[in-house]
């Protein structure tokens, strides 16, 4: 029965950026302003083990950037791959980076925007 469902790849619907981030160097708070969760000991969902953004820090780094996004998925930092590490890995090799942090994240998009035009009764 399982066998008949049509499948959905979610491939054709993400994209890749990468997402240079610079602290400032007199910036005593190393945070980049944002949380994760995932990891290949701590899924997300039930067999969900990528890396993802589930909270960006208003007014934080990340937030004033504007291009890393709730829930994008993080596949490396630094060159580092992230698509099999552990949580606590993940968390240390953000807080080690230094000035330059530059993420490879992966983001669901739409693929097709429609544009729809309503009239009222008045013809406006």
């Amino acid at each position: 029965m399982c066998q008949e469902l049509p499948t959905f790849d979610y491939k054709d619907h993400c994209q890749e950026e990468e997402i240079v981030l610079e602290r400032p160097s007199n910036d005593n708070d190393t945070s980049l302003g944002f949380r994760i969760a995932g990891g290949n000991d701590q899924p997300f969902v039930e067999n969900f083990t990528s890396i993802i953004v589930i909270h960006i820090t208003e007014n934080g780094l990340v937030d004033r950037d504007r291009r890393l996004k709730l829930y994008d998925i993080i596949l490396s930092v630094n060159g580092v791959d992230y698509s099999n590490i552990k949580h606590q890995t993940a968390v240390r090799i953000l807080k080690m980076s230094r000035n330059i942090v530059r993420l490879l994240i992966r983001r669901l998009v739409p693929q097709l925007i429609e544009v729809i035009e309503l009239k009222h009764s008045n013809g406006k």
